[in-house]
């Protein structure tokens, strides 16, 4: 489901993975968005 090499991180099987989580996978995620805004980098550059 995760590989990992030289410090980066891949997803395999993201769906799997969720699978597993279950329910723990979803409310931090939300509300993180709801708080502070989407994952990952900001397409701005400065």
């Amino acid at each position: 489901m995760i590989s990992s090499k030289r410090g980066r991180v891949i997803i395999l099987d993201r769906e799997k993975l969720e699978e597993l989580a279950g329910d723990s996978y979803g409310p931090a995620e939300s509300e993180y968005r709801r708080l502070i805004g989407p994952f990952g980098r900001s397409e701005e550059v400065i």
